[in-house]
């Protein structure tokens, strides 16, 4: 082999290595600015309410703080005091007024067929730290009434009311609108309690919100949907299409069951 073909050889050599070289070193500096440009999951801070985001792999967790949840702690927390079940045979005002009629429950989930469930809380009730009350109605597992009420310096009876009414999922249930019964108690004589009514116009005409046909010792029991066949009391009835409606000819339905929580002051 000639000295030229050994020169051509070497510089080949050469070029191929500085090649590499070049192409190593691109690929070095490509990845080390896609690694400094690349965005983190909590680079933009996800997490509101001073929630903390932590690292998951490509996604990101928050641990929310005090009076905060949800994914990025944008929902307020409202912790559950009372559960009731439609057809339990259990009244739900005496179990809300009386320590000893309900059971003590650690979660929501747990279930209130034999029993309602109350918390202690009911009981010490501070109106000067609670902010909001809110009423839920479920059917089938499906959330499908939900009231917000101001509980600031409320009480524990007191608190449901058309003027404490912040928002509901009823398009026509407002503070300015007419009601001949609103509260808790509701009209004792029949047994109607938590009961939001609009009027009463003879058993077909009357025109209602929300309502619990309490356990059977009632005076009297003077409409048809005080006394639904084949089911047990309580019954927990509510207008499905978020609007008042009448009773008597059956456009109710009955959630199967009722959740109050509170949310305290921050």
């Amino acid at each position: 082999m000639g000295i030229t073909e050994v020169s051509q050889c070497s510089r080949r050599r050469l070029i191929v290595a500085v090649f590499v070289i070049l192409i190593l070193t691109i690929v070095f500096i490509s990845l080390i600015l896609y690694f400094q440009l690349k965005e983190t999951p909590c680079e933009h801070e996800p997490c509101h309410n001073d929630g903390t985001c932590i690292e998951v792999g490509e996604s990101f967790n928050c641990e929310c703080s005090i009076g905060y949840n949800g994914i990025k702690c944008e929902e307020l927390e409202f912790k559950p005091i009372f559960v009731a079940c439609s057809g339990n045979g259990q009244s739900v005002l005496d179990t809300w007024r009386t320590p000893s009629k309900g059971r003590e429950f650690v979660n929501i989930n747990e279930s209130c067929t034999s029993g309602h469930l109350r918390s202690s809380i009911i009981d010490n009730w501070n109106g000067s730290s609670i902010d909001q009350v809110k009423v839920e109605l479920f059917t089938n597992g499906k959330l499908d009434l939900g009231i917000y009420f101001d509980g600031n310096l409320s009480t524990s009876s007191n608190w449901f009311s058309k003027e404490r009414i912040l928002s509901s999922t009823f398009n026509d249930l407002t503070q300015s609108s007419t009601v001949n019964f609103f509260s808790l108690n509701g009209d004792q004589t029949v047994d109607r309690h938590f009961y939001i009514s609009n009027i009463y116009s003879g058993c077909p005409g009357d025109l209602f919100w929300m309502v619990v046909i309490d356990t059977a010792d009632a005076n009297y029991r003077p409409c048809d949907y005080d006394k639904l066949p084949g089911k047990e009391y309580p019954y927990i009835l509510y207008a499905p299409n978020q609007h008042k409606t009448t009773l008597n000819d059956g456009t109710y339905a009955v959630a199967e069951k009722m959740v109050i929580s509170i949310l305290t002051f921050i």
